[in-house]
């Protein structure tokens, strides 16, 4: 990985290793393990919240199964955005329920939401 430094003003420096470094979502997997979430690119950050639109819905059409699958699938999508490169297994994720699944996605969308609003 390349290290880019923006000089700015005589004596101040903008380390971008630095900021990239701190920004990450950790998760305490049910063996004790920690991921460390890598802060999402803007593709995966717009399907994060067209998820959440989804899932948040009043549409009385949108099948609870087609939900447990995306919920599924964008939970198991964050865990494997691991800074360790750790694969998870849908399956594994599977056998976490739906409850965690969506606790992960909402944790994750609002640690997104905390970045944009504060990125240094």
């Amino acid at each position: 990985m390349a290290l880019f430094y923006f000089y700015i003003g005589v004596d101040k420096m903008l380390d971008l290793s630095a900021l990239y470094n701190a920004k990450f979502f950790e998760v305490k997997m049910l063996d004790g393990s920690i991921l460390n979430i890598i802060k999402p690119a803007i593709d995966f950050l717009v399907e994060l919240e067209g998820f959440f639109q989804i899932q948040n819905s009043k549409n009385k059409k949108v099948d609870i199964k087609q939900i447990a699958t995306l919920t599924e699938e964008m939970a198991t999508k964050i865990l494997n955005n691991n800074k360790e490169g750790i694969l998870i297994e849908q399956n594994y994720v599977r056998r976490l329920g739906f409850d965690l699944q969506l606790l992960i996605i909402r944790e994750y969308i609002k640690f997104t939401r905390e970045l944009m609003a504060n990125p240094n």
